[in-house]
């Protein structure tokens, strides 16, 4: 029995001897190493296939989405005239100002007669460009930004009615193209800039910077489609969810989107009045729910919470919007509903 357990003793120190010279054995020489799935306190790490799989699908995806940009941008039609041209543009900054919540600072008659005196359309180049960087350097501001855009358009203008001339600063139209790359205004935007494209065949740069623009305002269309799709989605998942908090929670992210949305795209007030009432519906559940954090028993009725001593109603963004969304629709009846219901809830 003595020669059995020693000769066990001496096997597992034999075992224990090898394993610890092993482990001195520099990687990737006398240890071979695969990489699998490895489990860490529970968290599975990926394997070397899933990366390369994670990686094919991602590379697939940018390859369907830069596609369906190229389509996009394919698309865009062609303007016939310069006055086409100006309205669709001087259009498209006025719904950018409402979206910034303010008005354009010039009426685009005042701007031209502003540089009209100078005649000579290098040196009025010269000094819209001057304004336009004196304006774009207080951006932060909502009149200046919208002033540089404006004197961005009009050296646009300037440069497309003479084009015999050698224009090299595009700078403002670059600034331009970055500012108008949201969904409601870019593909009128990219119109736009291709209108200005035909009358500058012979510039290589303005071909060139202006066939980047067009490829992100096609890129921001499709960007947002997806965006949109993915609202529906949440929406859908949000009204699944089991508990009014969790289904208040859930919301908010699409109402703010929806809300979003809907200031320069008044279609997307459905989607609005849709998400809000949806959350309103469960308002006081949700309350309720909120105000018996923290206590030994929760509350029983949204009457008990109201009458208790520590009630708080926090900000609410689905009353917010509907508010927001009845008014501009003009729906009286609908608006003097859910203010009724903020003052019973005191949201206000």
């Amino acid at each position: 029995m003595l020669f059995v357990v020693c000769v066990v003793l001496v096997g597992l120190v034999f075992l224990i001897l090898k394993q610890s010279a092993d482990a001195k054995e520099p990687l990737g020489r006398a240890q071979e190493v695969t990489l699998g799935s490895v489990e860490f306190g529970g968290i599975v790490a990926p394997s070397q296939e899933d990366l390369e799989e994670m990686r094919k699908e991602r590379q697939e995806a940018r390859a369907r989405f830069e596609e369906e940009a190229a389509t996009v941008a394919q698309g865009y039609r062609t303007l016939e005239s310069r006055e086409e041209a100006v309205e669709l543009i001087w259009g498209v900054l006025a719904e950018v100002a409402t979206y910034n919540e303010y008005s354009l600072p010039k009426s685009r008659e005042d701007l031209e007669n502003s540089y009209a005196a100078i005649r000579d359309p290098l040196k009025r180049d010269v000094q819209i460009r001057k304004a336009h960087d004196e304006a774009y350097k207080k951006r932060q501001d909502r009149e200046p930004y919208l002033l540089s855009l404006e004197l961005a358009v009009l050296q646009v203008f300037v440069q497309a009615d003479n084009p015999g001339l050698p224009w090299v600063n595009f700078k403002g139209l670059e600034r331009l193209g970055i500012a108008l790359c949201f969904p409601e205004v870019a593909e009128r935007a990219a119109i736009f800039f291709k209108w200005f494209r035909t009358k500058l065949p012979a510039n290589e740069k303005v071909q060139e910077t202006i066939s980047g623009l067009l490829t992100n305002l096609s890129r921001c269309q499709v960007r947002y489609k997806g965006a949109d799709e993915k609202m529906k989605r949440e929406f859908a998942e949000a009204q699944a969810k089991s508990t009014a908090a969790d289904r208040h929670f859930a919301y908010i992210p699409v109402i703010e989107y929806y809300r979003k949305r809907a200031v320069l795209n008044p279609r997307f007030l459905t989607q609005v009045v849709e998400v809000g009432e949806a959350d309103v519906k469960d308002i006081k559940a949700f309350l309720v729910h909120m105000n018996s954090l923290g206590r030994n028993r929760p509350l029983q009725s949204f009457e008990a919470t109201l009458r208790s001593k520590d009630y708080f109603c926090p900000r609410l963004p689905a009353i917010d919007a509907l508010v927001d969304a009845y008014t501009r629709s003009q729906n009286a009846e609908a608006l003097k509903r859910v203010q009724s219901l903020a003052s019973e809830i005191r949201y206000y």
